[in-house]
């Protein structure tokens, strides 16, 4: 998935810078925020065993 995530953060930086963007703004949206969801989606999910065992 990282090249795909790649992309899609390179076209979604592109596109913000050019409508009158700034880095900050391609750095907050495409990098920092995606990356701290993706952390609390880990934190929340289960282990495939964990379901099974209970």
């Amino acid at each position: 998935m990282g090249p795909i995530g790649a992309v899609i953060a390179s076209a979604g930086v592109t596109a913000l810078l050019a409508h009158g963007g700034s880095w900050k703004e391609g750095a907050l949206y495409f990098g920092a925020l995606p990356c701290f969801a993706s952390a609390l989606l880990m934190m929340f999910a289960r282990k495939s065993g964990e379901a099974a065992d209970q």
